[in-house]
Order: C-alpha cells, then structure tokens, then sequence
C-alpha cells in the first residue's frame, strides 16, 4: 500500500492497473491513449508506483510510449488537439517537443508530425519510425540523438534501441525483399538469419518473434 498526501490511493487494485510498460518490464505507468476514459495518474521509474504530481513535468493527458533508464519520458500527443499536440520528450523535469529539439536533419526530408516515437534511453537518444502502410519502402527508421540531429537509419521499421544507443530492425532493400539490420551508432550491417527483430537487449542480444 502506498499512500499520497495520507491518502491510500494503491490501497485499491484496480489504481494499479498498468497501461503501459518499457520492454524490460522494469518501468511501468497506467493511462492509456487518448479517447479512455483512463488518464495518467501513476508511474514507476524504480519499482515503486508514484502518483504523477511527483513528476511535475507530467500531465494526466499525457500519452507514455517509453522511460528510460535515467528516468527520461518519451511521450506522443500527437493525437491530441491543441498546443500540446508532438512528441514529446522530458528530461530533468523539462518538456520539449520534437520541433524543439530536431536542429538538423540527415537523409531526407520528413514531416515531424509523422514520426511515431519508439523509444529513448540515458544517451538522449530518440527512436522515431516514419510509417507508410501503402508503400512500406517509404517508410523509415529515424534516430534523434541528443545534439538534434535527425538521421534516417534505413527504409522501414526499426524495432528497439537499447541504452548503447544501438538500434535493429528491419530495411526493404530495392528488390523488395527485407533484411534484418543492426545500427551500432556509426555503422548499419546486415544480420543474416534476423527476421522480424523485436527487441534488443543491454548487451546487445537480439529478440525475434
């Protein structure tokens, strides 16, 4: 049981219900998107659920896709309506939307309003995926990384990054076919046998399903 300002809101369990969760399952936080009826009011950096008044820079309205190890949030509102209506990145208690912080942009152009985000870790670092169902070659895997560059990693999907900085994924080559990839944060290599990568680990260990 934990209690706020003497009250013992987790004494309840349906006040614990998670909405969301990093990869590793360490780092969770209720509220699910926009159109619910349940908003964000708890989140666990550290295995202990606070209510988000701890977290000044939160707002119930918010919508938590990842956390990362240092305790940073990767937000998307785009859906919302308003000023409020980005990506959205806070770190150090600080909101900056993904206007704010892309400065420069590497690879191609990009409406930034058409990013997905997918995670972030400790580095400042930022993976975004540029979705198009209809042509799948146009889409994108895309890396902010703390200075403000915006790169474009590989066409398609790029799945998880860990707190290296190193991303997989996958890239639709020319002839249409689709290779599992690896971004060591320098170089992207092909990884023969990857297929559908999901997940990788803090010391790199790939996950497929």
């Amino acid at each position: 049981m934990i209690f706020d300002a003497g009250v013992a809101y987790f004494s309840k369990p349906e006040n614990l219900l998670i909405g969301g969760a990093t990869r590793d399952g360490l780092r969770v936080w209720n509220g699910t998107p926009p159109g619910s009826f349940v908003r964000l009011t708890w989140v666990s950096t550290d295995g202990h659920p606070r209510l988000i008044s701890a977290y000044p820079a939160l707002v119930a309205t918010d919508t938590l896709i990842d956390i990362s190890t240092d305790g940073s949030f990767l937000i998307d509102n785009r859906k919302h309506s308003g000023a409020d209506r980005h990506v959205t990145v806070v770190r150090n208690g600080v909101r900056m939307t993904l206007q704010q912080l892309v400065k420069t942009i590497v690879g191609g152009s990009i409406n930034l309003d058409l990013l997905r985000p997918v995670s972030i870790n400790s580095a400042g670092s930022v993976l975004l995926l540029a979705d198009n169902l209809d042509v799948p070659a146009a889409s994108g895997a895309w890396l902010l990384t703390a200075d403000g560059t915006l790169s474009l990693l590989w066409n398609s999907a790029g799945a998880n990054m860990n707190d290296s900085g190193t991303v997989v994924g996958t890239r639709i080559n020319a002839d249409g076919s689709s290779t599992g990839v690896r971004f060591d944060g320098s170089t992207v290599t092909a990884v023969a046998g990857l297929f559908g990568a999901q997940a990788i680990s803090p010391d790199g260990t790939l996950i497929a399903g």
